[in-house]
């Protein structure tokens, strides 16, 4: 029990030296100081910065992977509250925790290349769960037949935006409910009025049927 405490506090002491000083900058010897532990301890539980690092993509994985659960495809009207959930869980989880958000956000492009392999694999299994939850969609006749990874890219650009935004600049004064809501709805249904969309979806197959035609004559 000690030794997990003691672990612990190294990992919340590099956090906060990371998100304070900077991946790049930080030590060693700046954490154990913030963690108030001997160095020789330090390496009791790990070999190095990166070391830590990667314990904290680590806990984070888990902690999200915990969050996702299901979507209740045989109950269609439920899917759209049941995402607005999760992703509202993520926001909560790095908004009680900014030192994470600024850790895998703003110091993400100071990591050396294998923290930054490791971070790029932590994206990479996120967006293997947004795809697998897409391919169901599709599979149950839910969504439309689009890249699914593709979307799951966009989909984490936008997530990673808005929680910079939001948690670490502080530019975007917004709810996080509306946030979610805005970010879900956009990404199912676009932003053009339901006429519109009709209508723009008609002309926009009118004039790719039209060239064709006349590429076919030519």
């Amino acid at each position: 029990m000690e030794k997990e405490s003691t672990r612990q506090r190294l990992l919340e002491a590099a956090k906060r030296v990371f998100a304070q000083k900077g991946y790049h900058a930080a030590g060693v010897s700046d954490i154990i100081e913030a963690a108030g532990v001997a160095r020789g301890t330090f390496y009791l539980y790990f070999d190095s910065k990166r070391d830590v690092f990667n314990a904290l993509v680590e806990y984070i994985i888990g902690q999200v992977d915990e969050m996702m659960t299901a979507l209740p495809l045989d109950e269609p009207e439920k899917i759209v509250p049941h995402l607005k959930s999760l992703v509202l869980k993520v926001y909560e989880f790095f908004e009680n925790d900014p030192d994470l958000a600024t850790l895998i956000i703003r110091e993400a492009t100071s990591l050396d290349a294998q923290s930054w392999e490791r971070l790029n694999e932590a994206i990479s299994l996120l967006a293997d769960w947004i795809v697998s939850y897409l391919k169901q969609g599709r599979k149950y006749g839910v969504l439309r037949k689009f890249n699914p990874r593709i979307f799951a890219f966009m989909f984490l650009g936008a997530i990673r935006e808005l929680l910079m935004q939001y948690t670490i600049t502080g530019f975007l004064h917004a709810e996080l409910e509306e946030m979610v809501e805005t970010l879900i709805d956009t990404f199912l249904f676009g932003v053009l009025e339901e006429k519109y969309r009709v209508l723009v979806t008609t002309k926009g197959k009118r004039r790719r049927t039209t060239k064709k035609t006349k590429g076919g004559e030519s």
